[in-house]
């Protein structure tokens, strides 16, 4: 079976404003189908107005709006009868013009360029160098450590993968904005961003965190993030295609004591994922979070060993979670298998939190 992207049905008031909501989404050329079906329960002005907004969006987007009775025979719940379908789509989309999608390349990120912040080590590392192995060209970014940023690029380079590396604080306006410019002239406009980089996570009670490391918190999980998003904005706006990918913790659904500025940071995050999702959409720019349980890698070798057991008993999928189970979930989050996902913060950690429905 085949998908034909930006095709959508206009049968009602409903679908009638998605019409008029996501008329952006249709500057590529496409054709637009429209009906009426008889057996509808719709009145004759709901009808009228949705054939108006379909008309609008056509208009100036070199699309097609056809107007009949009835669809061909197709069933929705059971998907038979789609080669009949697929048929009267190619005969109003000559071959070449549609965008027919199967489950081969819903995850491939040929010709993407995926920037991942903080990626030379750690989780970082693991969805650099599978976004590389997905076909994207990655640009790997760092900000201290030239030694082994170097050793983890080579690697990467090592297996055949295109990208480039990039020394930059995420914190810094003028680092990234030199940053995103260099990745432009290099690999291309960013297409999806990974805002991954972060600092030392201390736990102490609350008296004994100073203000200046409080403050450092929220410049690594809430000024970053802007900065990163404000930056990569003109160019996904302007091909009307993007994903960023805020990384957050479990930490905040389960409320960890003794650890209030990075959770308090970590949930302003989420907050700033949610809202973005809203105010991009129209765009076709997808904005969601991927939350990680305690997943060791290099920095906690000797966390695992003292403290590492009492966690791991909690995990209900009883084994430790490893980089590749985020990976994977950043993979999803970058194709066009979530293209219709937005504003989400998916829990990557074997079950330790379930989220309300």
């Amino acid at each position: 079976a085949r998908r034909i992207r930006f095709w959508i049905p206009c049968i009602d008031m409903t679908d009638a404003t998605l019409f008029e909501d996501d008329k952006d989404a249709f500057g590529f050329g496409c054709r637009v189908v429209w009906w009426r079906r008889e057996n509808m329960v719709a009145t004759k002005r709901s009808n009228r107005a949705a054939k108006s907004n379909a008309d609008k969006v056509a208009a100036g987007n070199r699309a097609m709006v056809v107007h009949c009775q009835k669809p061909p025979a197709v069933s929705y719940s059971t998907g038979r009868q789609v080669a009949p379908w697929v048929d009267f789509l190619d005969r109003l989309c000559p071959s070449g013009e549609t965008d027919h999608m199967s489950t081969r390349n819903l995850f491939d990120l040929a010709g993407k360029v995926v920037l991942v912040t903080g990626s030379t080590t750690g989780l970082g590392k693991s969805m650099a160098f599978a976004m590389g192995r997905a076909g994207a060209k990655v640009a790997m970014n760092y900000a201290n450590n030239d030694a082994r940023a170097a050793k983890a690029f080579a690697e990467f380079r090592g297996e055949g993968l295109e990208g480039a590396l990039y020394k930059a604080s995420v914190i810094d306006e003028a680092q990234i904005n030199q940053m995103i410019g260099d990745i432009e002239r290099d690999l291309g406009g960013v297409d999806v961003v990974i805002i991954n980089a972060t600092c030392d996570q201390p736990h102490f009670p609350i008296e004994e965190y100073s203000v200046e490391f409080f403050q450092s918190m929220l410049d690594f999980f809430l000024v970053s993030p802007f900065l990163l998003t404000r930056a990569v904005l003109p160019h996904m706006k302007e091909q009307k295609w993007g994903r960023i990918i805020n990384i957050g913790s479990e930490v905040v659904a389960r409320a960890v004591p003794n650890f209030v500025p990075y959770v308090a940071a970590k949930s302003g995050q989420n907050g700033f994922t949610r809202s973005m999702s809203q105010e991009l959409a129209p765009w076709n720019i997808t904005v969601n979070m991927i939350s990680p349980g305690w997943i060791p890698v290099e920095r906690h070798v000797e966390e695992v060993v003292t403290d590492g057991p009492g966690y791991r008993v909690l995990i209900p999928l009883d084994r430790w979670g490893i980089p590749e189970d985020v990976s994977g979930t950043a993979i999803y989050l970058s194709s066009e298998a979530s293209s219709f996902v937005t504003g989400q913060n998916i829990h990557v950690n074997g079950g330790m939190t379930t989220q309300g429905c």
